[in-house]
């Protein structure tokens, strides 16, 4: 497990961003989730992909890919922390509104969950 100290919720959102965009299938996707997320958004994964076959990992990498963009491509990144609870909050250039709620856990803080909005 990695610890990232005082990394910021937004910061570790760019970083997560980034490795993701960079994923080159399925498993360097789920990979990356172990890293960032927190413990019930991995095993929400794990349940939800134990019986699929190479191809249904496929098609989710394929459909995932269409929703990331390069982090440069991100504008109005914001941060709202409460307590042991952030929101993320950005665009992209196409007007996508991406929101990601993170929890903080000791000193570390995971993404819980993210959502790209096509029709903000």
């Amino acid at each position: 497990d990695i610890t990232f100290g005082n990394t910021s919720p937004k910061e570790l959102f760019l970083k997560r961003k980034t490795e993701m965009y960079k994923a080159k299938s399925f498993e360097d996707m789920m990979s990356v989730s172990k890293k960032y997320d927190t413990i019930s958004e991995i095993q929400q994964n794990e349940t939800q992909f134990q019986y699929a076959d190479d191809t249904k990992k496929q098609a989710y990498f394929n459909f995932a890919t269409l929703t990331l963009s390069p982090t440069q491509e991100l504008t109005n990144v914001t941060e709202v922390i409460n307590g042991d609870v952030a929101t993320v909050t950005a665009y992209n250039i196409k007007g996508h509104k991406i929101t990601a709620t993170f929890i903080k856990t000791g000193d570390t803080w995971k993404l819980e969950k993210s959502k790209t909005l096509i029709n903000p």
